[in-house]
């Protein structure tokens, strides 16, 4: 317990230090009545120097100087079971820590192998749908493809059509306008001449039908056309080389290669030839591709030049493949009609044209006897032109 002091202003400092050391010094229970008689004495010294124990203002100050380490009687030592239950838990606090860890790694270990696996199924599923996706972007485009030729096909044959209507149209308004009432057929065979060419002029001169031929360089039999200008048939130009990324590149272009047939011709037959289709005719849609606008300034400069073209307004459909059959090329015949005054019918002449030969006597045939009768292209035939489309 503290010991008690009285500290005066006038107390010496050796005495109070005595005091304090006394009550500061380690205590045990073998000097404790060694150390209360100390203090004792020390009292009675201070005391007997006539000391008051007040200071000079009359108060009394007391310090209370608690002994370090002094163990308190009312501390009972604890009883040997709570003394080995309190070391079992000091000890068993690392065993639970390391518990506690092992636990927390295992679950990390499970989740990273789930983890895994799942990634492994992601990856393997990745992998079947990355392997099956070129096959069916493939198919995709194939089927994209395929569409558009089918829609263009469609657009060709219906920008086709129109042409023909609109060229039969404009036959019908020409024949009107000449007050011609009588029905001229004219049959036109272009890329020739060739083999072929020699089998239909023998036809038509059996049949005593008079025809138009458009005549291009690169033929195969260029000499024939001495036999159809000799047979009273019209040699035509349909320029040299017949190869649009050439003749439609310019129209510098087009009228040098014009002039090359031209001349090859009159070398020939002996006269210069005045009548021209042009290839894929004055409608086609290929030249957009070589030189924009160039159909419209060919029809204009042609003409110009003191050249007619000519188109058709009946497609017999030969030129579709190689030998068509010749119920097809009758079905297109009919199909061009025979309401106008005046009809050209465009066929081919070429080596691969055999059965148009064939089909000759029956489109003759149909021609009169739907009352038409037969000619030749001349520059006073009422021309035959479709809308132009570049």
């Amino acid at each position: 317990m503290p010991y008690l002091f009285k500290r005066t202003a006038r107390m010496n400092d050796d005495l109070q230090l005595k005091l304090m050391g006394d009550a500061l010094m380690p205590y045990d229970d073998n000097d404790k009545n060694f150390r209360k008689q100390r203090s004792d004495e020390a009292w009675q010294e201070y005391f007997s120097e006539g000391k008051s124990g007040k200071n000079r203002s009359g108060n009394s100050h007391r310090t209370y100087i608690e002994p370090r380490n002094v163990p308190s009687k009312n501390k009972k030592k604890k009883s040997g079971k709570k003394a080995v239950v309190k070391s079992i838990g000091r000890n068993a606090r690392p065993i639970i820590i390391g518990l506690v860890a092992l636990l927390l790694a295992a679950v990390l270990v499970v989740a990273a192998v789930q983890s895994f696996g799942n990634n492994k199924g992601k990856n393997e599923d990745d992998q079947q749908v990355s392997s099956s996706a070129p096959d069916e972007r493939d198919d995709l485009i194939s089927r994209l493809e395929q569409d558009n030729a089918e829609k263009d096909k469609k657009i060709g044959e219906y920008e086709s059509r129109i042409s023909e209507l609109e060229a039969q149209l404009a036959a019908k308004k020409n024949g009107i306008k000449n007050g011609n009432n009588t029905k001229t057929c004219y049959l036109t065979f272009d890329d020739g001449p060739s083999n072929n060419t020699e089998r239909i002029l023998d036809i038509l001169k059996e049949t005593g039908v008079k025809a138009t031929f458009f005549v291009i360089g690169r033929s195969s039999r260029l000499e024939l056309v001495k036999r159809e200008k000799e047979e009273g048939h019209t040699v035509a130009l349909h320029t040299y080389s017949h190869e649009y990324d050439d003749v439609y590149r310019s129209t510098d272009a087009f009228f040098a290669d014009l002039q090359k047939i031209s001349d090859a011709v009159e070398n020939i037959i002996g006269e210069k030839c005045s009548i021209i289709r042009f290839p894929g005719g004055s409608s086609n849609t290929v030249s957009k591709g070589y030189c924009k606008g160039i159909m419209t300034e060919l029809t204009k400069q042609v003409e110009e030049k003191g050249y007619s073209y000519f188109d058709w307004n009946s497609d017999s459909g030969d030129a579709t493949g190689n030998n068509v059959a010749v119920d097809k090329i009758m079905n297109n015949i009919r199909k061009g009609g025979t309401s106008a005054p005046t009809m050209v019918v465009l066929m081919h002449d070429t080596d691969a044209k055999r059965t148009t030969a064939e089909a000759l006597p029956q489109i003759s045939q149909f021609y009169k006897d739907a009352g038409y009768g037969f000619a030749a292209i001349t520059k006073d035939t009422p021309p035959v032109h479709h809308s132009v489309n570049n």
